[in-house]
């Protein structure tokens, strides 16, 4: 079995070029949900700490699909932890499979600045 964290590791080239080209679905992108919750982002990161463009960015977005897809994971794991359908370590292996693959890519960019 391949360990997901030596998978991460070794295909970050790979995973952050896929993100640089194409971050965000269009299809995402306009739903309100994803809007609302950018524009959050966007008052908490860019106006608080005052950036030069004042806009939002990329960062900013794919932070805002990482939370709701975080979140939805969070959600999807413990429902199905409480209905019998998936062991409750499950849930914490899948948020601590998110905080790795963060990690990871805070250590990559170290290689990749």
């Amino acid at each position: 079995m391949v360990n997901l964290n030596d998978y991460l590791k070794l295909n970050s080239n790979a995973i952050v070029d896929f993100v640089e080209r194409k971050y965000v679905p269009d299809e995402m992108s306009q739903e309100s949900t994803f809007e609302g919750l950018a524009a959050i982002l966007q008052g908490m990161f860019v106006h608080r700490h005052g950036s030069e463009e004042g806009k939002r960015d990329q960062a900013h977005n794919v932070l805002a699909m990482v939370i709701i897809y975080s979140m939805w994971c969070g959600w999807l794991s413990q429902a199905k932890a409480n209905r019998g359908g998936y062991p409750l370590e499950w849930v914490d292996s899948f948020k601590k499979l998110i905080v790795d693959a963060f990690e990871i890519g805070q250590k990559y960019s170290n290689d990749q600045p």
